[in-house]
């Protein structure tokens, strides 16, 4: 008997594991100051900007607009940042 397993062309280039669909406050991402765990987001009008709203999750694709702290002590606009 063969067993054939058929992986998605998506997985097999990011993995399974990586398909997040939020970042939410202890996540723990990468960014240009390390890796480091977001103690705090901040979802911006536009993206760039340095203030907007606090919030407790966001939608990865919406990463781009938004600030976090992190809990090492920096900052990061949100396409400093990955998962």
């Amino acid at each position: 008997m063969i067993l054939r397993i058929t992986v998605h062309p998506v997985q097999k280039l990011i993995g399974v594991c990586d398909m997040r669909t939020f970042i939410k406050v202890g996540t723990t991402v990468n960014s240009n100051h390390g890796v480091a765990k977001v103690q705090h987001i901040e979802f911006c009008e536009k993206e760039g900007m340095k203030e907007g709203v606090p919030v407790e999750k966001i939608f990865v694709k919406d990463k781009d607009r938004c600030v976090f702290d992190l809990d090492n002590g920096h900052w990061a606009y949100g396409y400093q940042v990955s998962i």
